[in-house]
């Protein structure tokens, strides 16, 4: 596709390799493309509206957030590429732009900036103070692309959308370009570095103008202010959820880090973790937390089933298992096509490391660390369990699924699709019986789209058709795969994970 137009925008990355492109007509076209060669065609979207920002699903499909006008004022609808539906998004009528949507946060610019978190499809407003002189971001607009060189490193460019000509700056490899001021003198990149996010701002030459360095945690969503001096975004660690930050170029820091919790990574067996301990006390023994995915990783971001759980007194580890992202290409492959394999004997392995102190050790994991909690305390003894939408039933989730999603689940199956005794004994259903002997609580938003509901109810029926006295509790919420409050489910983990070390189950 030759981008001859002038008005091209780039809105945002699409997985590793895409960038969307859109042409601001009536409908806008989306255009997909993949840099990996530089220029080639995926698909061609025609939405209603003005796209601001775009992400892609765990499951592979494209969300997009569009500004719609109606009745005269402006409001964001999440637009979904897999299935061609809008979500009005309730409390963003007046929205002029959005500067930054990390996870379930998205900071908004309306009136005034204003931070926005949105989970389940239910907004809440964050109060924040904006200080003086860093009063809007830059929404969209010309931005700058990343290719890969021959040796596989990204490398920043600005896009020229009178010729279609990119700019590459080769000497610069290794960063990603993330955003472009206003005046298209200053590019924005990032690049990772000792687990976190440091950016750099180059003029159109290719030289540093300035850098974020930020401490402990990670800055997320960074973008120029209008008078490109400064830098908005958030910022957020294990110790404090995502917060609106602005740095002052050319040389900028994030806020000081404190807080009740101590974090750290480390490599145990070949397998590196997050370690987060309280930071005035001993902790009372440790829950091993499995994060989703398959492909997700545990990084040091805010957490609250994480920071709840040290507040009351438990180290939390956190392994990045085989298959986790952020360790290469080859480390986030192994998992692939062999779900509950050696993921789970890494977990299984920490677990009876941790045990050899004496201290009570549970474990607790979300989405696909949940599918992996239950199959690894059939096998390795555990204090507790504790699951957040879990995967169950491999034969029947499949079944169940169809578009992106089928196509994301056969790639991650892989051969086990060819043998259902093999896929049926991965299935933590058909481990029942050993798990109505673990103390369990189950959690489960009604409307989950990604895990179905009924995955846990099946379990539910299973383990209490074993042993209608069997330790196990259900929790469910009106939610989705990802609740905007999490402090009942909270309460609840706490109290069952009190309860199983004083030995008070009835």
């Amino acid at each position: 596709m030759p981008l001859t137009e002038p008005d091209w925008r780039v809105l945002g990355w699409a997985g590793d390799h895409h960038v969307v492109l859109w042409l601001p007509t009536k409908p806008a076209l989306l255009w997909v493309l993949d840099t990996t060669h530089r220029g080639a065609v995926a698909r061609r979207l025609r939405v209603l509206g003005r796209p601001v920002r775009c992400r892609v699903t765990p499951g592979g499909g494209l969300e997009v957030l569009v500004v719609l006008t109606s009745r005269g004022a402006a409001e964001l609808c999440l637009y979904r590429a897999d299935d061609d539906t809008y979500a009005p998004i309730p409390g963003t009528r007046g929205v002029r732009g959005v500067g930054g949507w990390f996870d379930d946060t998205i900071i908004v610019e309306g009136d005034r900036l204003s931070l926005l978190r949105l989970s389940g499809g239910i907004p809440t407003e964050v109060p924040v103070s904006w200080p003086d002189g860093v009063r809007a971001v830059r929404s969209v607009g010309r931005a700058g692309l990343t290719g890969i060189d021959g040796l596989g490193r990204s490398v920043p460019g600005i896009l020229d959308p009178a010729t279609g000509g990119v700019r590459w700056f080769h000497d610069q490899a290794g960063q990603d370009a993330v955003d472009l001021a206003p005046s298209g003198s200053r590019l924005l990149t990032m690049a990772s570095a000792d687990h976190r996010f440091v950016y750099r701002v180059l003029d159109r030459r290719g030289a540093l103008v300035g850098d974020l360095v930020p401490p402990p945690g990670l800055a997320t969503e960074v973008t120029f202010a209008r008078d490109e001096h400064h830098l908005v975004g958030l910022h957020q660690s294990p110790a404090a959820p995502p917060r609106p930050a602005h740095w002052a170029l050319p040389a900028a820091s994030g806020p000081a880090e404190g807080g009740p919790l101590r974090w750290f990574h480390r490599l145990v067996d070949d397998v590196p973790e997050w370690v987060f301990t309280p930071r005035d006390r001993e902790p009372r023994g440790t829950v091993v937390f499995l994060h989703g995915g398959p492909r997700g990783q545990l990084r040091q971001l805010y957490d609250p089933v994480v920071e709840a759980l040290v507040l009351a007194g438990w180290a939390v580890v956190g392994p990045n298992y085989p298959g986790s992202s952020g360790y290469g290409a080859a480390y986030r492959e192994r998992g692939r096509g062999d779900w509950g394999g050696e993921d789970a004997e890494a977990v299984a392995r920490r677990l009876r490391s941790l045990a050899a102190d004496g201290r009570p050790v549970h474990l607790y994991g979300q989405s696909y660390g949940g599918y992996l909690a239950l199959l690894v305390a059939t096998t390795t003894p555990v204090a507790a369990v504790a699951v957040w939408a879990p995967v169950t039933d491999l034969p029947d989730l499949s079944a169940g699924m169809s578009g992106v999603r089928r196509r994301w689940l056969d790639d991650e199956l892989g051969e086990l699709l060819g043998d259902r005794a093999r896929l049926w004994e991965r299935s933590p259903l058909s481990r029942a019986p050993a798990l109505a002997a673990v103390p369990l609580l189950i959690g489960h938003g009604t409307r989950d789209d990604r895990s179905p509901v009924a995955q846990s109810h099946r379990l539910l029926e299973a383990v209490r058709a074993v042993d209608p006295r069997a330790p196990v509790r259900f929790f469910d919420h009106p939610g989705g795969h990802s609740i905007p409050d999490w402090s009942d489910w909270n309460r609840a983990l706490v109290d069952h994970y009190t309860e199983a070390e004083e030995r008070t189950w009835t």
